[in-house]
């Protein structure tokens, strides 16, 4: 990280050594502030895109944004992405300007950005510029709009959701003008690519900070994801719950420990079809009969909505699905659905599980936490004793059972007859035990 913000650095120096103007800006210098690790180093400079590739010719170069002033530098194996000075154009689909005219005045270049905490810049030399007070709004932890925040959101509506997750991942408040301007504009996420907003979102559900930050933007959240509305103070009518459907999700995904993103998406969808699925029975107690299932379909129709990667789907679905289902409540239980599903999915059903369970009331935690104990015992029992749950474990092949005189269906046939019995303990994953019975079969 040092050597990457002294390489940043050196070629800061670079420009000015060409008579060119350069800072650290962004993220990198609001990052740096808040001691926090610090991905990217970005440069803003005075100096055009084809002088940034004559001072740095021998450099290899990412030219994919170079008609917007941005040009990847490749130096020690990183990209540093430099970018010219520069003013924007009108705003047309709530997204990218029409135009952008490179200007020699950094002013200009900070006034175009969408936070003040984002609109610093930093060099040796003259320390930090900071026209918006941005360093200040960093240590108070607040999000801010630089100059007119409709504007702002009404150029990119993106810049909603990124407000968002800062949020989430700073743990910042979101100043009040700036908020109110976010829910004036929220109709305007419509003209945003679907992808951008899933990855918007993605970082903001696993962000140390979800909670807060969804609390307060649930009405953005909505204009998303309209099927999480009616969730929204559903009262659950039961001695297990002590929220309501929305206020349940948003303290499970809080509690998540490890929060991949099929985890956070699974937590957030996880109730989603409760209110559909709802009866009241005579005693006035609340059921949601069929809720896993319902849940899982509104939540792969949610994420092909929003474009999300097949794998994200398919595992979410999975999560959401077995959300509440007993599965752990048998060791081979437990392997079957590390046979069908693979380990990975089993642990982030774990998480899913456990977080789930601490978002009840002590009534619901005391009736499910037996059901997760057994799930996570069973777990570490299997892995910690490297005990078979795949066919690939099996301590015989399909060469064994051609030399047995099987073929074609009936190997596979075979095979998962053997795994079931090794899973359930009927038979020991020894290879000559394997083959005995084997032999026995006609």
């Amino acid at each position: 990280m040092i050597h990457k913000e002294f390489k940043a650095k050196e070629l800061i120096s670079q420009l000015n050594n060409n008579g060119y103007k350069a800072y650290l800006v962004g993220g990198c210098v609001r990052d740096k502030l808040l001691n926090r690790p610090v991905n990217d180093w970005d440069i803003t400079t005075n100096a055009l895109p084809e002088q940034i590739k004559e001072i740095f010719n021998g450099y290899g170069f990412v030219e994919a944004g170079i008609k917007h002033g941005t040009i990847g530098v490749i130096a020690d194996g990183a990209v540093f992405e430099i970018t010219t000075f520069r003013s924007e154009g009108e705003y047309k689909d709530c997204r990218r300007p029409e135009s952008v005219d490179f200007v020699q005045n950094v002013y200009e270049d900070l006034s175009r950005r969408d936070f003040t905490i984002n609109a610093i810049a930093f060099n040796d030399e003259e320390g930090y510029v900071d026209f918006y007070s941005g360093k200040e709004d960093v240590q108070n932890k607040i999000i801010r709009a630089v100059g007119d925040a409709e504007k702002r959101f009404n150029e990119d509506a993106l810049r909603i959701l990124r407000a968002v997750r800062f949020s989430s991942n700073l743990g910042f408040e979101i100043e009040e003008n700036t908020f109110k301007a976010m829910l004036n504009c929220k109709s305007n996420l419509k003209f945003i690519a679907k992808e951008r907003i899933f990855e918007e979102l993605t970082k903001t559900l696993t962000g140390e900070h979800v909670y807060f930050a969804l609390k307060k933007c649930k009405e953005i959240i909505f204009e998303i994801i309209p099927e999480l509305h009616v969730c929204d103070g559903f009262d659950q009518k039961s001695l297990s719950h002590c929220y309501d459907v929305l206020e349940h999700t948003l303290v499970a995904l809080s509690l998540a420990k490890d929060r991949t993103p099929s985890v956070a998406w699974a937590l957030l969808l996880h109730d989603i079809a409760k209110p559909l699925c709802f009866t009241v029975d005579k005693k006035g107690f609340g059921h949601t009969n069929g809720h896993m299932e319902k849940s899982a379909e509104i939540s792969k129709e949610i994420l092909l909505r929003l474009k999300a990667p097949k794998k994200i789907i398919s595992d979410v679905y999975t999560l959401v699905y077995n959300h509440d289902r007993e599965i752990g409540d048998t060791k081979y239980g437990l392997k079957f659905f590390l046979y069908k599903n693979g380990l990975d999915i089993a642990k982030e059903l774990l998480a899913v599980k456990k977080a789930d369970m601490f978002a009840h009331s002590q009534h619901g935690i005391d009736k499910y936490v037996r059901f997760v104990i057994l799930y996570e015992n069973y777990l570490n029992e299997v892995l910690s004793n490297e005990e078979c749950y795949t066919l690939d474990g099996l301590e015989v092949d399909g060469n064994d059972l051609l030399n047995a005189g099987f073929s074609g269906k009936k190997i596979g046939e075979i095979n998962e007859l053997l795994l079931t019995k090794v899973m359930k303990g009927d038979l020991p994953n020894e290879r000559r035990k394997l083959l005995e019975f084997i032999s026995k079969i006609k």
